[in-house]
């Protein structure tokens, strides 16, 4: 009897079952894609659904072929796919929309995909904007929930979700960018232009990026290019003019290039009211890439030199204060692997404040900095379906300084003082994730261990250490809806310039507090998105509580220092979406709500006015042979009527810019294009020093762009 079971046994056919892989059109593996059959197929009515793993690979047990599979994803159109008998499926999917390429997480130091796939994260690129920005600041504040903060200017800083200055990092093509100006990093040495895109990720992302990134990252990426280009235009706010001169290519040796040098000059701009902007600049920027080595193992270096002068800063201040001179230069040299990366990077700079008395004399105050530092990330797949990453980074500053010259009435030097004298600062941090991606959800989590290290000069130094983390989860839902929640805590220490810095500043005199502790935040974000096959809707409700939230307070009349209040809550609404409706015409849309306050009930500072948007795109074949396109935005920003401390209250605005382009030949394409068109009198944020922004404006400009 055992021996006829041990035959029949042996005798008896394999199990049923249909396995395959879904991928896209570039040979990308599609995770959670939704397979089942379909008609009469043997099984259908007993096999239930099938859900594809982190390789795009499925298994339908309890079927056989040949047989007939629907194929769904939220993202991709439907596919239905044959299999004859014997053959494994291979289902390609299209996406619903080449934009939705853009909505996929692509954040990362460096462009590497690490950033969880549960936090929101925007991508645009600088260029499309009808406004043609002059500043990072004019672009990235095009996403919902980003908004100017601060004073205007060049110099102008931005806040995501409500936070700003210094708790929020900005970064270039993975370097850190650090300042001392209290206001936080404006990135205003870089020139839109050079960019190819600007990525923010909204809400903290301390656990992969460090400390700084307690209120999300901003990180820019210059242009990869192939063929040349050259541009120039004008604008009639401030008599600003630009010009910008490219190219790149690639060899079959497996060597690319790319470099491009941009320039920018303004004199001072006017409200809609007629005064005068104290906002003029000229800046050159440019960046060199290069690109070696065979796959898996590639070499790039990138250069980015920066020249500004004669920096303008309009404010309500009496003294006058101006950045006589900024400069920078990044370099970075990376090495990737199929499993590694690995980077290396210097970037010195300086900057010059001038404040200037009504009645003559002032300060000057000369900062510089040697910013350096490394990263280290592998990656690796366990098993099928769990993906794990982890990375040491060390971030330095050597040779801060500030120097702090009075000047008479007459202008002559006066005594100097060294508020930052050689001080250091040494930032490293052990990371690490885990993403599970199951059949129907995936899953992640990761964290972080951060040590830094300060000094000053002959002072003692300041050490700490603390942990962060995150958990998130992505669930496909039916119809074409998916579920995000991410829940994470941010890190921020102190900056050397709030513990140890005292003198004058844009914004009149500062004390340091050297007894400041690292503020920390606890954020959840919950998100639900429609994929439609013309459209595109997103919404995402998000809560921040902020412990010892460091907060710039007044002592006395024209003199602030830093102390820690209690704790503080963010909490808003943002949405965002798309509409295709035929060729050529693209309707998108975005806003945000958001409210904070501290626990005494009174509100906290740089939250920016609720802000909604309608953006339209216009390039229709029909239009002369698809040679116009139109672009048109118009932003709505509701008063906001409870400033916090250092703000005052601000009116309701609406926002008008708009370009026509004109394809003159394929590679020569004319500009026309207006800003504030409204003509409406409006201040950029709360700050009670800010000055309304720009009245209505034309320009004119001319690109050719060769392939």
């Amino acid at each position: 009897m055992l021996l006829a079971a041990v035959l029949l046994l042996a005798a008896a056919p394999a199990a049923a079952e249909i396995t395959g892989r879904v991928t896209t059109i570039t040979g990308a593996p599609v995770p959670q894609a939704r397979v089942e059959l379909v008609g009469g197929a043997a099984g259908a009515a007993l096999t239930g659904p099938a859900f594809t793993d982190a390789t795009g690979a499925f298994v339908l047990p309890g079927a056989a072929a040949p047989a007939d599979l629907l194929v769904t994803h939220p993202r991709y159109q439907a596919a239905s796919v044959h299999v004859p008998a014997g053959a494994a499926a291979a289902v390609v999917l299209e996406a619903k929309q080449e934009v939705f390429e853009e909505i996929v997480v692509t954040a990362a130091r460096g462009g590497d995909p690490v950033s969880p796939p549960s936090v929101a994260v925007a991508s645009l690129d600088p260029r499309e904007l009808p406004g043609a920005p002059a500043s990072v600041v004019e672009a990235v504040t095009a996403v919902p929930g980003v908004a100017e903060n601060g004073q205007g200017g060049l110099f102008q800083v931005y806040s995501i979700r409500g936070v700003s200055r210094q708790r929020v990092l900005t970064l270039l093509d993975g370097v850190p960018l650090t300042s001392e100006r209290r206001a936080g990093v404006s990135a205003s040495f870089l020139d839109p232009l050079l960019l190819g895109t600007a990525e923010v990720v909204r809400g903290p992302a301390s656990s992969l990026y460090g400390s700084g990134a307690l209120g999300g990252v901003v990180q820019l990426f210059p242009e990869r290019r192939i063929g040349g280009v050259a541009e120039a235009g004008w604008s009639s706010q401030g008599d600003e003019s630009y010009q910008r001169l490219g190219g790149g290519g690639a060899a079959p040796t497996g060597r690319t290039w790319s470099a491009a040098l941009a320039h920018r000059e303004a004199g001072d701009a006017e409200t809609a009211d007629g005064a005068r902007l104290f906002s003029r600049f000229e800046r050159w920027n440019g960046f060199a890439r290069l690109g070696w080595g065979a796959e898996p193992r590639r070499w790039e270096l990138l250069l980015v030199p920066a020249l500004t002068s004669g920096i303008g800063k309009p404010n309500a201040e009496a003294t006058r204060t101006s950045y006589p001179r900024e400069e920078h230069l990044v370099a970075k040299l990376s090495l990737a692997t199929a499993a590694t990366a690995a980077s290396l990077y210097l970037h010195p700079h300086t900057l010059e404040t001038l404040a200037e008395e009504p009645g003559g004399g002032g300060a000057r105050v000369d900062n510089r900095s040697l910013d350096l530092g490394a990263d280290l990330q592998h990656q690796r797949a366990v098993g099928d379906d769990v993906a794990v990453r982890f990375g040491v980074e060390w971030v330095a500053r050597r040779g801060v300084e500030a120097v702090e010259r009075e000047r008479d009435a007459a202008g002559a030097p006066g005594s100097a003082a060294r508020t930052l004298d050689d001080a250091e600062e040494d930032d490293a941090g052990l990371y690490g994730s885990a993403r599970w991606t199951k059949p129907r959800a995936t899953f992640e989590v990761g964290g972080r261990l951060s040590w830094i290290r300060q000094s000053n000069g002959g002072a003692g130094s300041t050490e700490d250490r603390a942990w962060s983390g995150f958990a998130g989860a992505v669930v496909p839902l039916a119809a074409g809806f998916q579920a995000t929640a991410n829940l994470g805590t941010g890190l921020r220490f102190p900056s050397l310039s709030e513990r140890y810095f005292s003198g004058t500043t844009g914004r009149g005199e500062v004390v340091a507090n050297e007894d400041l502790e690292a503020e920390r935040s606890l954020h959840g974000d919950l998100g639900l998105a429609w994929y439609g096959r013309r459209a595109f809707a997103a919404v995402h409700a998000f809560r921040q509580e902020i412990d010892d939230y460091v907060e710039r307070v007044e002592i006395r009349p024209g003199v602030r220092t830093f102390v820690n209040l209690t704790s503080g809550t963010i909490h808003g609404v943002e949405a965002e979406g798309f509409l295709q409706p035929s060729a050529g015409w693209l309707l998108s849309w975005g806003g945000a709500t958001i409210d904070g306050e501290a626990t005494t009930g009174a509100p906290l500072a740089d939250i920016p006015a609720d802000r909604l948007f309608v953006a339209l795109t216009a390039d229709p074949p029909t239009w002369l042979g698809g040679r116009w396109t139109a672009r048109l935005r118009a932003e709505h920003r509701e008063a906001r009527d409870e400033p916090g401390p250092g703000e005052r209250a601000i009116p309701s605005a609406f926002l008008l810019s708009a370009a026509l382009d004109y394809r003159l030949r394929p590679e020569v394409t004319l500009t026309l294009r207006g800003t504030n068109l409204a003509d409406d009198l409006y201040w950029p944020s709360a700050d009670d020093l800010a000055l309304p922004g720009p009245g209505r404006g034309v320009g004119l400009g001319v690109r050719w762009e060769a392939k």
